[in-house]
């Protein structure tokens, strides 16, 4: 069976051995691999999905060995599937988020195996690039628009497997929302927000595969003001169930379409209802009343077409809506043709230009009091790591030199 793999560091003590990859095969075994292809390890993890190549990524480039090259900072998060961690990619200086997933959970290893392959549609390699004069060392993702996937390996120390992702540091627009109390009334803001979504669901969609989880709280955003799609937990990929239809009830209820919550097949489409759900409640800054329960969603949407602000918002806006939320998938727009819709020339070309890698200000950050705060805790929790392994090789350590 044709197996992906995903390159693993070389050896550390407690690790895999040097040259040895994290490989899923065909039947969604995810284990430990040699050089000859040869198991020396790891966990079975179910999956209906078909083998992605993730190519290889271990070996001497430091560039793309996370395992060894990272440092972890702090907890961003801890939920269902796992623990997330800030860690910082040392060769590059480049923070990233770490979703750390225990392997021992059987319940979790079938979501586990699809959502590596999914986040592999979006690997993002480190390689030079000469910007304004300085050369940087940039991730290129396929796609600007969702989380990029930097590298994934397992942890024979707390039996875990650990994806290396893209950090954003501005939060969800869940957290927008929550913070301020309100929604986001600039149409201008909503109209670069929905663009740039709709780029990434174009991309998912054109990978054959449906997100089933759009939401505020899956929609992060950068200090830049990028707006990027992140957890890929449920994702299903349609090409291996060959009419295109997805079953499952799996994702947050009140995002729901009407074909989902009333157990029908369901494509493409019931990303864009989520998707128009999530504008409105962006825009507004609360959820409809009948989102408060299953039976309130399944009687509501049986009778009634969602209800709009209109009079608070333009027409504009109001008909980009009105498209997303067709009850009927049918009838339902795709991602490339709303991409079109009038109301989205407003803000694109402002996310268009926050996204393009023109200038050396896209990847650095103006040194606020946080961040001197925070570069001091990365320099401590650099020095910490180096000094353990200096003592394990019985090297002397370097000083620690933090910033001022």
């Amino acid at each position: 069976m044709r197996a992906s793999t995903v390159g693993v560091p070389a050896a550390i003590p407690g690790s895999l051995a040097a040259g040895s990859s994290l490989a899923v095969d065909g039947d969604g075994v995810i284990a430990a691999t040699g050089g000859d292809g040869t198991g020396t390890g790891g966990s079975s993890l179910p999956s209906d999905a078909a083998p992605v190549s993730l190519g290889t990524m271990g070996g001497p480039d430091m560039l793309q060995n996370f395992k060894d090259a990272c440092v972890r900072v702090a907890v961003l998060g801890q939920g269902a599937s796992g623990t997330v961690y800030k860690m910082v990619h040392v060769p590059t200086l480049t923070l990233v988020a770490c979703k750390m997933i225990p392997l021992y959970d059987t319940n979790k290893r079938h979501l586990t195996a699809m959502e590596l392959k999914a986040l592999a549609f979006n690997k993002a390699p480190f390689v030079p690039k000469l910007i304004e004069g300085h050369m940087l060392m940039v991730p290129q993702a396929p796609c600007r628009f969702v989380i990029a996937f930097y590298d994934a390996f397992i942890s024979t120390t707390d039996a875990s497997i650990n994806f290396v992702c893209e950090y954003m540091d501005g939060g969800s627009l869940q957290d927008v929302i929550d913070k301020q109390q309100a929604g986001i009334r600039s149409e201008m803001s909503l109209s670069g927000i929905a663009w740039q979504v709709l780029k990434g669901l174009e991309f998912i969609h054109g990978n054959h595969a449906i997100h089933r989880d759009i939401k505020p709280s899956n929609l992060l955003m950068n200090q830049r003001g990028e707006v990027k799609i992140t957890d890929f937990g449920i994702v299903k990929e349609l090409e291996a169930t060959g009419d295109g239809l997805a079953e499952t009830f799996l994702g947050t209820q009140m995002y729901m379409s009407p074909e989902r919550t009333e157990g029908h097949a369901y494509s493409y489409p019931s990303d864009i209802w989520a998707f128009g759900l999530s504008m409105l409640v962006i825009a507004t800054g609360s959820t409809p009343a009948w989102t408060e329960s299953y039976w309130k969603i399944l009687e509501y949407l049986r009778d009634h077409d969602v209800e709009l602000p209109v009079g608070e918002f333009s027409d504009s806006f109001i008909d980009f809506l009105r498209q997303c939320l067709v009850r009927d998938p049918l009838k339902r727009p795709s991602a490339a043709t709303l991409l079109a819709h009038p109301f989205l020339e407003r803000g694109r070309e402002s996310a268009e230009r926050m996204h393009a890698p023109t200038s050396v200000a896209k990847f650095t950050t103006p040194m606020s009091e946080s961040w001197r705060s925070e570069l001091k805790e990365i320099a401590i929790k650099v020095h910490e790591v180096r000094l353990l392994n200096a003592i394990k090789k019985k090297q002397p350590s370097l000083p620690l030199i933090a910033p001022e």
